[in-house]
């Protein structure tokens, strides 16, 4: 077993991009387009790109895509970011094979345990904790000797709808869901109401000014990194799994949403209405008119929210899951037993970097 490192997605061997495509099962949040995107797009600049692969008699079994960070925070720590990190990623997986992925992340964090500068701490977000990889990924930097602490990460919201018609998908709703899809979108006290749906095979120019023109009249804090938006947007288009949402007034764009469409699951990435608008329910009739088109045209089975829309979530998905982040900490640096510290407690990390410092002596990483 062998783990190359790579900095570039353009430098990865076409065995590798194949691997990581197949292991992404049309997820568009799993496969190499997003991943480009986000750790370009929503990093800090002077990170860099790390791209871990493991292969066996070079066939990849695992790969871990993360980002450098020198002298992060207050401690100045050197850090590895997993691509999950922010408001971006709605989960964040390594990508493993089913027979060999285990043995090749263990491998991976082996490098990692012993990169040279040494890594003070390790941060990933997005973690399904109830799924094999999650696991594996925890075991992996455990065996090499590190310190890991899980945290709560936030609430991923989704609704398992196959078989359902549009109809009988509204019918669970709220009541003041059901009154907007009873009486329509043309039941707004408007002139003028007008929505579109852009997806792949269209200009996205236009579409994608709209979008920015109602996130400038809206509430909602600016994006951290306003350029993943529109490249997010390209990205998923070049799959054919964007649904971009407009709906107008008067002509005017009022309300916006991004949509993702995958392996039959549809997630709202990103929504946006304008505050001028803010007494009729254009984020419902918005929502609705995507939905009746990804329901009828689509065929989707499953509903996702991201955490852009985590406050009217419960009113549209009955199922909640928690997303996991977990720390890993290096207790052979300095820096690593002070961040051990002040995130878990002295006397706790101290017991837990002695063991696992025999831990690493035992598998000869120490």
């Amino acid at each position: 077993m062998s783990v190359q490192v790579y900095s570039s997605f353009d430098a990865l061997p076409e065995r590798v991009t194949a691997f990581a495509e197949a292991a992404a099962q049309g997820d568009f949040f799993r496969g190499l387009a997003w991943f480009r995107t986000v750790l370009k797009a929503a990093v800090p600049a002077g990170d860099v790109l790390r791209l871990y692969v493991a292969e066996q008699r070079d066939q990849p079994v695992a790969a871990l895509f993360a980002s450098e960070r020198r002298e992060a925070g207050r401690l100045k720590a050197h850090m590895l970011l997993g691509a999950g990190q922010g408001l971006y990623s709605t989960t964040y997986r390594p990508l493993l094979d089913d027979e060999h992925g285990a043995t090749g992340l263990r491998e991976i964090t082996t490098v990692l345990a012993d990169a040279s500068p040494p890594f003070d701490v390790l941060r990933f977000g997005g973690l399904d904790p109830r799924a094999p990889d999650c696991a594996a990924l925890l075991t992996a930097f455990r065996a090499s000797g590190m310190i890991v602490q899980r945290f709560a990460n936030f609430e991923n919201w989704s609704e398992d709808v196959r078989g359902l018609t549009f109809a009988q998908y509204v019918a669970r709703r709220p009541a003041h869901i059901g009154a907007v899809a009873e009486r329509g979108c043309l039941g707004l006290p408007v002139t003028s109401l007008r929505f579109e749906l852009a997806s792949a095979g269209v200009s996205l120019a236009a579409p994608l000014i709209d979008y920015a023109l109602v996130d400038l009249q809206s509430t909602t804090p600016p994006e951290a990194h306003p350029d993943c938006i529109p490249e997010t947007a390209r990205a998923a288009a070049g799959l054919g799994m964007l649904r971009l949402g407009l709906l107008y007034i008067d002509d005017e764009p009022a309300a916006a949403q991004i949509w993702i469409v995958g392996g039959g699951k549809a997630t709202q990435w990103r929504q946006r209405h304008a505050a001028r608008f803010a007494g009729l329910p254009i984020r419902i009739a918005l929502t609705l008119a995507v939905l009746r088109r990804l329901f009828e045209i689509d065929r989707i089975s499953n509903i996702e929210f991201s955490r852009d829309s985590s406050d009217v979530a419960p009113d549209w998905l009955d199922g909640c899951e928690e997303r996991a982040g977990i720390i890993v900490i290096n207790p052979r640096t300095a820096k690593g037993l002070l961040a051990a510290v002040r995130h878990i407690g002295g006397h706790w990390a101290m017991t837990a970097a002695r063991r696992a410092r025999s831990i690493a002596r035992r598998v000869g990483i120490g």
